[in-house]
């Protein structure tokens, strides 16, 4: 998947490190090829190993088809067979599309742009399990100016709850000027108490977990 990956060390003077356990210092850029299954064109940032311990710092990751995503991520190499993680990032310049298919979420079912997203995750690497499996961490989003198709679980609840009632429950799509939501990931399960979708025909407040 990856076309080429290129480490070299950093650019001008070598700087002159602490007296710490550090034993290696590193810039990194890696190419994805088109074929691969995240949506990535290209990462680069810093890299430290200390002790038992990689962090990947100061890293900008290129998404396709735009937008980017900056953070860090910190592995525990001191265990044999699992690789605990602790990661945190923010987006840029991204599609909702974009961002729930960087998650493995239905990219299909939003449009619209992201104003503000950013998140912290920590889990463990291990041979043949999701990224997600035991993983905990927080989440934060505001999009803006898009739609919502309604075959997600909670906007079927919705539409078929209320009837015709429910401006919804003839159209296939929800159109929100706003969405703003604050989550939370704990033994497999994806939870909110602030999700909160504004448009110009509804106005929905959801809460609960899947």
């Amino acid at each position: 998947m990856i076309a080429r990956a290129n480490v070299r060390p950093p650019r001008g003077p070598t700087p002159r490190l602490p007296r710490t356990n550090d034993w290696g210092i590193a810039r990194f850029e890696l190419d994805y090829s088109a074929s691969a299954e995240l949506p990535i064109s290209r990462a680069a940032g810093r890299a430290r190993a200390r002790d038992r311990t990689l962090r990947l710092f100061d890293t900008t990751v290129a998404l396709r088809p735009s937008g980017r995503a900056l953070g860090e991520v910190s592995f525990d190499l001191s265990r044999e067979g699992v690789v605990p993680f602790d990661a945190s990032a923010r987006a840029e310049g991204l599609g909702m599309s974009g961002l729930v298919g960087l998650f493995g979420g239905h990219a299909a079912a939003f449009t619209g742009h992201v104003a503000a997203a950013d998140a912290r995750l920590a889990g463990q690497l291990e041979p043949g399990a999701h990224l997600l499996d035991g993983a905990h961490g927080d989440a934060r989003l505001v999009a803006r100016d898009g739609e919502v198709r309604r075959d997600l679980p909670f906007l079927l609840y919705l539409a078929s709850a209320s009837g015709g009632l429910n401006p919804f429950a003839s159209t296939d799509r929800v159109r929100y000027r706003k969405i703003s939501g604050a989550f939370t990931l704990a033994e497999g399960r994806v939870a909110t108490e602030t999700f909160v979708l504004n448009g110009p025909d509804m106005r929905i407040a959801f809460n609960g977990g899947v």
